[in-house]
């Protein structure tokens, strides 16, 4: 998915600019809730289920979530509410995909399966089967844990939809949300390319449409991601409105707030920034790209334990890797002497373009008298500065 956003970007704004039609605005995805109705007391089951599955992705900010399956003819931006502003802009609107669940519980187990499907093509794209054993534990608990991990597997900035809208991105480059794709993938991936790719395409967003809040917290995520807010007063002042704009805008979406702490942090407003932090954290808690991020920003302004806390938290419950959870372990680790262990998990991070890491595997290295890692790590940060 990542490489397909990135050469999606790369191409979008190689021809764009060289085109006479107006280009393409998507938005956001739309995952249709879809529960079969069952007979007898199963019915009741799979009810709960879906209610507590739309509960649970209509908190991630990447996906807009329904729980009626919407009738044919109906026309997705009315119930997107996105708004056509001038310059026209020609609206390909939300993507819609169907998202068809099967709850089931014995005394021993219990179990979803899953469809996303297609819309348009009736085309079943993704599917997949949970599970997760009663062990005499409470039967509503083991629901809501199922569930919201398919909410992060589906709607995380590592799922099931993102991976899908990045591969349609590649074949139909568009702007607006496509863009928001593009910097999610290359914030998540570290990747200078990728990340000024997605600057061209989200500037040239904000000027056919000012007022779309996850297009204003994609670029100030991206302006301090680069380094530029932290280089200029001017671009930390102008991240910090942007964030503050889209929080504004949506004030429920916990992107709009992790834009903000980033903006305020880059900006040297430290406490003000954990508050923005700790509000995206309370407005999406099953996303645990938001303590990860957190908890670096406090270990790197001193509050050690408070940030080993949170990456420990992010660390234990997603599937993969999280970057700034595992680089916060790391600094722990270094902090601690556990130099070894700060190799180890250097190697997992292992990105030419990423100094923090290159950094501490140099540090680690010499700590240890490892004279050939030391100079693999440096020849790496020469690479990222080229």
């Amino acid at each position: 998915g990542a490489g397909a956003a990135v050469m999606a970007g790369a191409f979008y704004l190689s021809v764009a600019d060289h085109l006479p039609w107006q280009p393409v605005f998507s938005a956001k995805p739309t995952i249709v809730v879809d529960v079969p109705t069952r007979l007898g007391a199963d019915d009741d089951v799979q009810k709960k289920a879906g209610d507590y599955l739309v509960h649970a992705l209509s908190q991630f900010s990447a996906v807009r979530t329904l729980a009626p399956v919407s009738p044919a003819g109906v026309d997705v931006a009315s119930i997107t509410g996105w708004v056509s502003s001038a310059p026209p802009v020609k609206l390909q609107g939300s993507k819609e995909y169907r998202l068809s669940i099967a709850y089931s519980t014995d005394e021993r187990r219990h179990e979803v399966s899953w469809q996303v499907i297609d819309v348009q093509s009736n085309e079943a794209l993704r599917a997949g089967i949970s599970k997760a054993a009663l062990d005499g534990g409470d039967a509503r608990e083991i629901q809501e844990k199922l569930l919201s991990r398919l909410a992060l597997s589906l709607a995380g900035e590592e799922g099931v939809i993102v991976s899908l809208e990045a591969a349609r991105q590649l074949v139909t480059p568009s702007i607006g949300y496509g863009c928001v794709l593009q910097a999610d993938v290359a914030l998540a991936r570290i990747d200078p390319e990728g990340l000024a790719s997605a600057h061209g395409c989200l500037e040239k967003s904000v000027s056919y449409q000012a007022a779309d809040a996850d297009v204003l917290a994609s670029l100030a995520m991206v302006l301090v991601a680069t380094g530029e807010a932290s280089a200029a007063p001017t671009v930390a002042e102008r991240a910090l409105k942007l964030a503050d704009k889209a929080v504004a805008l949506a004030p429920q979406s916990s992107q709009s707030y992790v834009a903000q702490m980033q903006a305020r942090f880059a900006a040297g407003e430290t406490e003000a920034a954990f508050i923005s932090g700790r509000r995206a954290a309370a407005l999406n808690p099953l996303d645990d790209a938001i303590p990860a991020r957190l908890g670096l920003l406090l270990f790197v302004s001193g509050a050690y334990s408070d940030g080993v806390n949170l990456a420990r938290v992010a660390d234990a419950g997603s599937e993969y890797l999280h970057h700034d959870a595992a680089l916060t372990l790391a600094l722990e680790d270094y902090r601690s002497g556990r130099y070894r262990e700060v190799l180890r998990r250097a190697r997992e991070l292992a990105n030419p373009a990423d100094t923090a890491v290159n950094l501490l595997r140099v540090a680690a290295a010499g700590q240890l008298g490892l004279t050939r890692e030391a100079t693999s790590a440096l020849d790496g940060l020469r690479l990222g500065k080229t």
